[in-house]
């Protein structure tokens, strides 16, 4: 019936999936080094602000969209971001309930140990737990079956018959040829998993690299030295670590009331600024504004004033300008 063959088209080669021209000039591992250095703040951030007011664990588990939108809000970024985060800290252990009578999502001890980290170490564990993971994160925020939200850090995720690991690791042997073609990488994935559902394929790969994207293992699309490593074994740290941006100690208080910080800062100043002022714009450079609801926070986390003048003379390249220190007095 079909002129003797078993099948209409035999295909006996994988698709051919074709580096970009332009690949060749891009620098993958600068940009990853950016973002890698980014993730590991805004998880410290996040958990530095769950550690005082730690969210409620829904009855059925999980949590509340409007804890992942004020969660989206601190760090500025959108919800599948801010969803990544707090996925990526629950799988590394450093976030869990607690046993109250109304259990809430707060940090673990072994943040306490995360914290002291290197930057690079505490990356590496927050991207192995992202590639051990097998729940699908990439579905938080749509309708499960019955109609329900999906929710961040609720139970089921990893049990929906869509082998989120194997796409995973397939989708980046695929990115090594160099291609940013989403479309040629789905097709090269599938031509290895024929069997598997087309469209949840399509959905792991695109999951997969935005996701790698927001982790720092690519760069504009191509891997870094890093997610090429994550393939072979297990040792990723020395791979980012030359690539991270230098943190700075310093910042430069003006006379609006604001503070710019002109590079990342280190970790130990950023997590006092976040306290006593509230952040204004990221980018570049970041800019930090003090109001009176701020100074309020930092007294009743257990500043006085004089402490709280001392940390910002100590860090300020330029003299405290007088309507700051009125703020603070008044306050």
């Amino acid at each position: 019936l079909r002129e003797d063959k078993l099948v209409r088209e035999i295909d006996p080669g994988a698709p051919e999936v074709l580096p970009d021209s332009k690949s060749a000039k891009l620098k993958p591992d600068v940009v990853g080094g950016e973002v890698a250095y980014r993730l590991v703040r805004q998880a410290e951030q996040l958990l530095d602000a769950w550690s005082i007011n730690p969210p409620p664990v829904l009855r059925s588990g999980g949590l509340s969209a409007r804890d992942l939108i004020k969660a989206a809000e601190l760090l500025d970024i959108d919800e599948a971001a801010a969803s990544l985060i707090i996925e990526l800290v629950y799988a590394a252990g450093l976030l869990a309930t607690d046993f109250h009578q109304e259990p809430s999502w707060a940090p673990t001890t072994a943040y306490d140990i995360w914290r002291i980290k290197d930057v690079s170490a505490k990356w590496e564990s927050l991207i192995l737990a992202w590639w051990n993971s097998a729940r699908a994160m990439f579905l938080i925020g749509e309708k499960d079956e019955k109609g329900d939200r999906i929710n961040a850090l609720q139970g089921g995720l990893d049990r929906l018959g869509i082998p989120v690991i194997d796409l995973r690791t397939l989708t980046l042997e695929a990115m090594q040829f160099g291609s940013t073609d989403p479309e040629q990488l789905a097709a090269w994935v599938y031509w290895y998993r024929p069997r598997r559902d087309k469209k949840i394929i399509h959905r792991v790969v695109l999951a997969t690299l935005a996701q790698a994207e927001l982790l720092g293992i690519s760069g504009m699309g191509l891997l870094t030295a890093a997610g090429k490593q994550i393939l072979h074994h297990q040792e990723i740290a020395n791979y980012i670590a030359e690539f991270l941006p230098v943190p700075i100690d310093y910042i430069m208080v003006q006379a609006d009331l604001t503070a710019v910080a002109p590079g990342p800062l280190v970790a130990d100043l950023e997590r006092e600024l976040n306290v006593i002022a509230e952040v204004e714009s990221r980018g570049a450079a970041t800019v930090f504004r003090f109001t009176q609801a701020s100074i309020r926070r930092g007294l009743d986390a257990g500043k006085s004033a004089e402490e709280i003048r001392s940390i910002l003379t100590k860090a300020s390249k330029t003299p405290l300008p007088q309507p700051l220190e009125y703020l603070i007095d008044d306050t």
